[in-house]
């Protein structure tokens, strides 16, 4: 185990930069012209929000969205050279460290003079490759299944969108029904799979939960199973650290020496994570990994991991070829992955994403003070 090194405190007090309102009342109204756009702030977990405009005029009822049961972090979107069969989706879902795969047409339209990104979906998968607030929204979700597109904040900020009017998208405008935030890079609308297929959007895409993949890897496993060659573009920086020390018996290791410098780097594979809360984590958890006894609810290890959460967000963080849960360098990279499916590199889903990790207001509050303290 790591050695602790003592970590630098300077100030008290959780930071203004960390804390959210949870105003949960909060509406919006449409605009004159547009009373069919009226929209309301629907909640997720903890009071998070995605902006749903009201329904259209119903012609037929919608068909069932699946019920949210977990929510995948992707690690890499993967161009195919063409769509998946059904053999060969099989055979995706059984590579060794593949923990979840959904396939996704894609293409492209225009509005406003600019290119616009599209990705057709079905809902019922997908929304669980999307932030926990954007993927608990079973309104957004059912927008999607009524044919309905979902836009990005990133490309309502740039065009201004007005929620319940038309798209042009294929040979039929779609009705935007909702704005929401995918983290996912260059993607602009989602619509349902039935939508894209008329609008003719034939890229096929691959999202792929894979902890320890790497493109290599995936180039290699995805690319022998649909006998073609595909794009692999990671969505997470891989574990790199510059240097190696010896751990002892002229074992090495690639885990950083000191504490500080590991809650940091582990914080770069979630952009926007602030590495104090990793640390904040830590010491609340066992005190940096000096108090590892099995918690009464089971949780295991320095960041206290119940061990079902760990199969699904266990990663080698390290690099010795295994991800284990009393290892301090895999289970502050797995805190790292977890909090990072859970929203926590946005500041407005940085409360969310604490919480999920301990359902208590006093917790979320304990590590966002001692994150404002690490320095």
């Amino acid at each position: 185990m790591l050695a602790l090194l003592a970590l630098a405190i300077f100030s008290v007090g959780a930071s203004v930069a960390y804390t959210k309102s949870h105003d949960t009342s909060a509406t919006l109204t449409a605009a004159p012209g547009q009373q069919n756009a009226v929209t309301a702030l629907q909640q997720g977990p903890g009071g998070a929000a995605v902006q749903v405009a009201g329904p259209a005029p119903v012609t037929a009822s919608a068909p069932p969205v699946a019920p949210l049961k977990r929510v995948f972090l992707p690690d890499a979107l993967v161009r195919l050279p063409a769509r998946l069969s059904p053999a060969q989706l099989g055979a995706l879902t059984k590579v060794k460290g593949v923990q979840g795969v959904v396939p996704v047409a894609s293409g492209t339209t225009t509005y406003g003079g600019r290119q616009v990104n599209v990705l057709g979906v079905d809902p019922s998968t997908f929304r669980a490759y999307t932030p926990q607030p954007t993927a608990a929204s079973d309104g957004l979700w059912q927008s999607v299944a009524r044919d309905e597109a979902v836009a990005s904040y990133a490309l309502d900020k740039a065009k201004k969108l007005p929620l319940g009017q038309p798209l042009p998208l294929g040979a039929t405008p779609v009705r935007l029904g909702a704005l929401a935030e995918f983290s996912l890079p260059g993607v602009d609308l989602v619509v349902d799979v039935k939508r894209a297929t008329e609008a003719k959007l034939s890229g096929a895409t691959l999202l792929v939960s894979s902890p320890g993949g790497t493109e290599a890897t995936l180039k290699r496993d995805i690319g022998g199973i649909v006998k073609g060659e595909v794009a692999v573009k990671m969505l997470r920086p891989q574990f790199t650290v510059p240097t190696t020390f010896d751990t002892g018996g002229g074992a090495r290791s690639n885990a950083p020496t000191d504490l500080r410098s590991l809650y940091q780097q582990a914080a770069t594979t979630c952009p926007g994570l602030p590495w104090g809360v990793l640390a904040g984590i830590g010491q609340v958890e066992t005190n940096h990994g000096q108090n590892t006894a099995v918690s009464s609810a089971g949780a295991m290890g320095p960041m206290q991991f119940i061990p079902s959460t760990w199969a699904i967000y266990g990663v080698d963080g390290n690099g010795d070829g295994q991800a284990n849960i009393l290892d301090q360098v895999d289970a502050v990279y797995s805190a790292a992955r977890y909090l990072c499916a859970a929203g926590g590199g946005n500041p407005d889903t940085l409360y969310e994403a604490i919480f999920s990790y301990n359902h208590a207001d006093w917790y979320v509050r304990e590590v966002l003070g001692l994150a404002a303290q690490y320095r």
